[in-house]
Order: C-alpha cells, then structure tokens, then sequence
C-alpha cells in the first residue's frame, strides 16, 4: 500500500514538474507571439509611412520640386524623402520612422522607388467627353480620357513644350471626331487614340486617309486639310493615351481662403465682387448677374459644402468677362458639390486664368482662355467659338507655381532595408 502510494507521489511530481515545464515554455511562446505580433505591427506601420513618403514626394515632383524631402510628421511616426536625378526616371529613397519620438523610433523601414516623369503640359485635360460645336483654335495638347468631338472648323498650334495634339485613352470608334475641315498648323502633331484594340492588334500609325472607316477610331480623317502636319496613331498602347487618374495642374488642395461665404451668394452692378488680389471661397456657390459685377483680379473658389439655396451651378456667370483687348485675370476652382455643372459661362469670356472642375464645364457664347482647363470627372462642352491658348501662369495662381509635368508614375518598388 505504502508502495502505491509512493508511486503515486512520485507521478504527480513528475506531472506537475512536466506540466510547469510545458506552462513555462507557453508563457515564453504568448510572449513571443505577442511581442512579434507587436513588431510585425510597427514595421507594418513604418512601411505606410515610408510609402506615404513615397506619395509626398512624388506629388511634389509633378509640380517640379526635385529636392530632398526633411522630416515630416505622419500618422504617428515620421518620414523622409531623399531623390537622384537620373533624367528621365528619379529613384526616390524613403525612409519611414513608426513612433513620435524620432530620436528612438519603435520602428524603421526604408523603400526605394524608381519613376518616371510624364512631360508636356496641357491646355484642356477632361476626364470624360469634350465636345466643341462650333470653330475652335487650340494653342496646346488637349487630353481625354473619353471622346473629343469637333462639329465646326478647328485649328491646332503649337505652344511651348506643346505640339498642338490630341490624346483620348478611350478603345472606342470616333474617340476623336471631326465632322468639319481640320487644320494642324505646327508639323510633328499627333492624333493618338486606344481606338478599336479588342482583338489585341498592333497600334496602327499612319498619315490621314481620305477613305476613313467610320468604325476607326479617328473619324472622319478626311477632314484633315493639313495631312503633311499630323501622324495618327489609332490602337495606340504608349503613355501618351493611358487612362489618367488627374491630378490637378496646380496643389488646388493648399488653397487658403482670404474670404468665406458660408451661403450662396449673387453679385450684380449694384453688389459687386471684388477680388482685390484674394483668394474668396463660396460654400454654397456664386453667381454673377452682370459684367460689371466683378472688379480686381484674384480667385473664385467652391467647395459645396455650404448652403447652396436651391442653386444648381457652382460658379454661374450670367454675363461677359472681360474683352477681346483686356482679358480678366481669374481663376476658378471647383473642388465639390453636386451640381447640375461645376462651371458655366453664360455670354463671351476672356479669361487668363486657371480653370479647375471636379465635373461639368459648360461655355454656351465665345469662349477664349490664355492658360489651362481641367475636369476631373465630367465632360467639357463649347457651343461656339473658342480659342484656348496654353499658360503655366507661373506667379499668378496664390499656390504653388504651374508645371508642364503630367504624370508622375512608378517603374519599380522595392524595401531596400528592413524595419528594425
């Protein structure tokens, strides 16, 4: 019996030594598991805020800023940017730091990224349809991501680092369409379209024909009164015709408003509008009943985010804007809202200026801009004469400066040096 229970003494030692042992090495696994956990979670954090680095940076070389990137706060740690010049590309080195202390990070992640640089400018970038109804004169490339259409005369011209060509990133027939005579006036212009690429062929470059398909996807080439001047690429699979995603031309998103109205407002000759060299943000939209209902120069901007009293037009000018010999300097930014169109010009317009939409521009007399137009999602539409004449309007707009870079897009990405 005594032997019994000895035994028995004995096997619970052993048990409750075994099992201290296998508590033991659970506890040191939970706090591995847990201290892994939380690392995996700082370097995780630390490679977001090096990629977002990445983002700073990149969004500064659209806009032409090549130098190194100093720490910058970010989401609970920091982040810097270091760049080489290797012209066309710039390889971007950065570093991500997870925790608030900067001299004693929690974690450490360091990318490198080589991109490229889109150039060029634009006179007319739209991220839907361009439609022009009557003559048009463009001094400059226009974009779409859509179609462009031409029902009257139209004439292109170079401008700067421009050659007076057209771009669509649409796979559709008539992604440009010309139902008048065409002049390209400059040489070494292009027509560049996806065009009709479904069955995978080959981009298809070539001088205007006179016997055009009308299923092709520049339509009607014989319309082209200056075919020695221009090349046509339909098919195309270049840069020049990739979707885009716009990113405006100017940083709209540092805008700082010198005056707000939180309401809709109406100016008239007996209540003008004077700009006075400011930046003036409407919440809920203007309107300008007559010419004489604008003074000074300056910047008209709205974001949609007050009360619009049943208005359906962001900015509604109802009246001419300036003259043929005294063009008005503005700039008109739309950056929300949901109206019927961001921006609509009632009577004759001689703007020199920039020109921002999120979506709908509507030009319904002559319409004449020395400068730039962009919509980021809607469609553009000129009912009569319009002549649109490139500017980077350097020093002009009270943000940062006007660049001739497009794109700013990624070749490769790599973590060169892992979290600490």
């Amino acid at each position: 019996m005594q032997n019994k229970k000895a035994t028995a003494l004995i096997f619970f030692i052993v048990l409750t030594f075994v099992l201290g042992i296998l508590a033991a090495t659970l506890v040191k696994i939970l706090r591995y598991q847990t201290r892994y956990t939380v690392l995996s979670l700082k370097k995780t954090q630390a490679f977001y805020i090096a990629e977002a680095g990445l983002q700073h940076k990149m969004n500064e070389l659209l806009r032409g800023n090549t130098d190194y990137l100093t720490l910058t706060a970010f989401d609970g740690g920091w982040y810097e940017v270091s760049v080489n010049d290797e012209n066309p590309y710039y390889i971007l080195f950065s570093t991500g730091y997870y925790g608030k202390d900067i001299s004693k990070p929690k974690a450490i992640t360091k990318l490198k990224a080589l991109v490229k640089l889109k150039l060029g400018g634009a006179t007319l970038r739209v991220g839907q349809k361009i439609d022009f109804q009557n003559a048009v004169h463009i001094y400059g490339d226009i974009y779409s991501n859509e179609q462009v259409s031409f029902q009257n005369e139209v004439h292109f011209y170079a401008k700067e680092k421009q050659t007076g060509s057209i771009y669509v990133s649409q796979d559709i027939a008539n992604a440009v369409s010309f139902q008048n005579e065409v002049y390209f006036e400059s040489g070494n212009q292009y027509i560049k379209t996806r065009g009709n690429s479904a069955n995978g062929e080959l981009p298809y470059e070539h001088a205007p024909l006179s016997n055009d398909d009308p299923t092709s996807g520049v339509y009607d080439e014989g319309e082209i009164q200056t075919p020695q001047n221009v090349t046509i690429v339909e098919r195309d699979n270049s840069e020049d015709t990739d979707p885009f995603e716009l990113i405006p031309m100017f940083d709209i998103s540092s805008l700082i408003a010198d005056v707000t109205y939180d309401t809709h407002k109406t100016f008239d000759s007996a209540n003008p509008l004077n700009l006075n060299d400011k930046t003036h943000l409407f919440r809920g939209g203007i309107k300008l009943q007559s010419e004489d209902a604008l003074a000074g120069e300056g910047t008209i901007w709205v974001d949609g985010t007050g009360d619009a009293l049943g208005n359906t037009i962001g900015v509604d000018f109802r009246a001419d804007i300036g003259t043929i010999t005294d063009y008005k300097r503005i700039n008109v930014i739309v950056t929300g809202g949901t109206w019927d169109y961001d921006i609509w010009f009632q009577n004759n317009t001689f703007v020199e200026g920039y020109i921002y939409a999120e979506n709908n521009i509507h030009a319904q007399n002559e319409f004449r801009l020395k400068g730039a137009i962009e919509i980021k999602n809607g469609n553009g539409s000129f009912q009569n004469p319009v002549y649109l004449e490139y500017s980077d309007l350097i020093g002009f707009l009270p943000v940062e400066g006007g660049s001739t870079i497009l794109s700013v897009k990624y070749v490769s990405f790599e973590e060169i040096t892992p979290a600490k």
